[in-house]
This record gives C-alpha cells, sequence and structure tokens, in this order.
C-alpha cells in the first residue's frame, strides 16, 4: 500500500486480472434475496475513519449521509486508544448504519512494515486499554449501535499469533457476547487461518476477479473459508471489489463503468451459500491506496445504481 490507514484497512494484494467478458449494464438483473437467505447486511470499508494524506495530515473523513438507505453497516476506524466515538456512532445511529468497529489499534501495535505486509504485535497493556476504551464510549449502553467488531484485519497475513487472536477475540466475546467479532484474512495466508472460537464473522479479500462464481482461484479460497464457517459454525462475510485502478484496464481490460457487472457476480456468489450473512464493499472513498484509485462512491453512475439495487435488496428500503 502506498498510503496507510491510521487503524489499518483491509491490505490490496494485487494478483493478475483475467480476462473478463462484460455484460453491458442495461442487461443487468439484480435478483431478490430469497426468503430463506441469511444475506441481511450490505456496507462498505473506510465510511468514517482516519487516513493520512499526501502530506502525511492526518485527515478524517465521514460518508455517512452518502450511504444511508441502501446499507446498514459500515466500517469505523479509531484515532487513538482513547477517542471519545460517541458522536461519530450517533451519526450512524441517525443514518440508520451499524458500525463495524475497527479495534485493531486498541490491541495491536504496527512494529515494522514493507508496504504490503506489516508485523503487529500484541500490546501489553492491552486489557487496561480495552476496557478503559468501552467505559470511555459507554459501549455495553449503546451495542446495538455495533454490527460487528473488526478485530485486526488480515491477522496472519500480518504476523498475529493464534494466541494473541484467542486472547483477544475472548476478551471482545466477553465484554459484547451479541456482538458479531469479525475477522478478514488475506487470501495468500487462508492455509494459515485458524479462527479462535469466540470469532462469529469471517471472511477473506481477494480483488483482481472478474467473477468470484467461475475463477478457479477465487473458488479454492471461497471453498475454504467455507469449510471453516462450517467447522466452527461461523458465518461468511464477502468482500466485495468496489474500487478501480489505472492497471484493471491496461491488465484485463476493465473499465471503470464495468465495475457493476464485477459487483453483481459477488452478489450472486453471496446468495450461493447460506452462511453468508454481509457483503462489505471494499472500499467507498478512493484515493487511499494510490493517487489513480477511484473508490465505489467515485465511480459512473451506472456503476452507484448497481451498489444501491443490491442493497435495497438485502437491506429491503
Amino acid at each position: 500500500m502506498q498510503k496507510k490507514f491510521a487503524a489499518g484497512a483491509l491490505v490490496l494484494v494485487v494478483v493478475y486480472l483475467l480476462a473478463p467478458v462484460i455484460v453491458p449494464e442495461k442487461q443487468l438483473d439484480v435478483p431478490e434475496v430469497p426468503p430463506n437467505s441469511a444475506l441481511e447486511y450490505f456496507g462498505f470499508a473506510l465510511v468514517d475513519t482516519y487516513f493520512n494524506d499526501p502530506h502525511d495530515q492526518e485527515v478524517k473523513e465521514n460518508y455517512a449521509d452518502e450511504v444511508t438507505g441502501f446499507t446498514n453497516m459500515a466500517h469505523m476506524s479509531l484515532g487513538s486508544l482513547t477517542e471519545d466515538i460517541t458522536r461519530r456512532l450517533d451519526v450512524f445511529r441517525t443514518y440508520g448504519l451499524g458500525a463495524i468497529l475497527h479495534v485493531q489499534n486498541l490491541f495491536f501495535v504496527e512494529v515494522s512494515s514493507d508496504g504490503v505486509r506489516a508485523d503487529l504485535d500484541l500490546r501489553v497493556d492491552y486489557a487496561e486499554i480495552w476496557e478503559t476504551f468501552v467505559l470511555t464510549n459507554s459501549l455495553r449502553e449503546r451495542s446495538s449501535d455495533i454490527a460487528a467488531f473488526y478485530l485486526v484485519d488480515e491477522p496472519y497475513w500480518n504476523h498475529v499469533t493464534f494466541e494473541e487472536l484467542n486472547l483477544t477475540a475472548s476478551l471482545v466475546k466477553g465484554s459484547f457476547p451479541d456482538v458479531p467479532v469479525l475477522l478478514i484474512e488475506a487470501y495468500a495466508a487462508l492455509d494459515e487461518f485458524e479462527v479462535p472460537v469466540a470469532v462469529d464473522w469471517i471472511g477473506f479479500d481477494r480483488y483482481d476477479t472478474v467473477d468470484p462464481t467461475t475463477d478457479p482461484s477465487y473458488q479454492a479460497d471461497w471453498a475454504r473459508i467455507v469449510e471453516l464457517a462450517e467447522a466452527q459454525n461461523d458465518s461468511v462475510i464477502v468482500v466485495m471489489d468496489a474500487q478501480w485502478r489505472e492497471y484493471y484496464q491496461w491488465e484485463g481490460g476493465i473499465r471503470p463503468e464495468d465495475m457493476g457487472t464485477i459487483a453483481l457476480n459477488y452478489y450472486r456468489l453471496s446468495l450461493s451459500n447460506d452462511r453468508v450473512v454481509g457483503i462489505i464493499g471494499y472500499l467507498w472513498p478512493g484515493g487511499l491506496d494510490s493517487a489513480d484509485q477511484l473508490g465505489a462512491r467515485d465511480l459512473p453512475e451506472n456503476v452507484q445504481s448497481v451498489y444501491q439495487q443490491i442493497g435495497y435488496a438485502i437491506v429491503g428500503t
């Protein structure tokens, strides 16, 4: 990554695009969610986040007003260990959003990074930091505002051990037994992915895939996640590719206006297994990983329409 998120973000791992077969947008048909489907959540990463701009100035952006109505959960990162996020949670509540609260920096500190992988260490005083944060924000009294706790981004890819995951997941679950604990792993580390019992929702990120329902590499990773979920009675979160980078076009012929077709393919994947409870699109604002990156909010109107149709089908508004 060329720009580092303050609380850690879903890391883009670049693989080559397959030559796509793009269906014209006017032919897209967004299916309804079957009544017996577990799919009930739809949202985007980095809707309320801190990041560093090109001049290394910390910037906070909140886009909740842009995703209201067709989403019901949104990623929220933390700016400091002692931050009072009550007003930010109030904003999410106003717009009908449950927070995917990214709590990584309460537990882990980055000791090194090569720009792609980080080396994360568990804080010695993580339990005290966690309890202080919970009390500062009266989180136990407003747990209904939290859709999930996003524990740590791509843990095994970033050198977190199972023991560290187990300690922190158990602490969070002990504090909030009714709120899901979420882990998303990098596809390249799925062979290492061991999931603590206290974790409820799992998923993986693999971008540059035109159709995850047919791509052999994606399907192999998908089978691994489904197998893990079934073994531990966990639910699955699908990470949808909701961005565009210049290499998408010069490697695979993918234009920005084609991302609606790709979104629909992820949606169909989500409908294919009854363990899927939600879809998180990576990402809402562009320009965070590179100057050429378009986020979901930057993509053409026809793509925005597909996101909204998928959201309305899931959220039901």
